[in-house]
């Protein structure tokens, strides 16, 4: 599973969104509460401009943890909805 989501984040890295956002969810298939695959799905859909659906995902991702990263994500998604009390 590691090495999916490495090649995810390669081709996330790379600007190959569609072939990271496949093998993120291949990876939510297997585990779907996995925060760094949520993580990088809503990294993917922040830069595709699906604010609302960023917000959800790095949500999702935050629940089994507390990574102060992902807070700062969610911070930064929100605002971009402009739900600045939420952010």
């Amino acid at each position: 599973m590691a090495d999916l989501l490495q090649t995810a984040q390669h081709h996330y890295l790379s600007g190959q969104l569609p072939q990271a956002e496949a093998l993120c969810r291949r990876a939510l298939d297997a585990e779907p509460n996995r925060p760094d695959a949520l993580y990088l799905l809503g990294s993917i859909a922040r830069d595709c401009g699906q604010k609302t659906a960023a917000v959800e995902l790095f949500l999702r991702a935050l629940k089994p943890s507390s990574d102060g990263e992902l807070s700062y994500l969610l911070g930064q998604a929100l605002q971009g909805l402009e739900r600045y009390p939420e952010a």
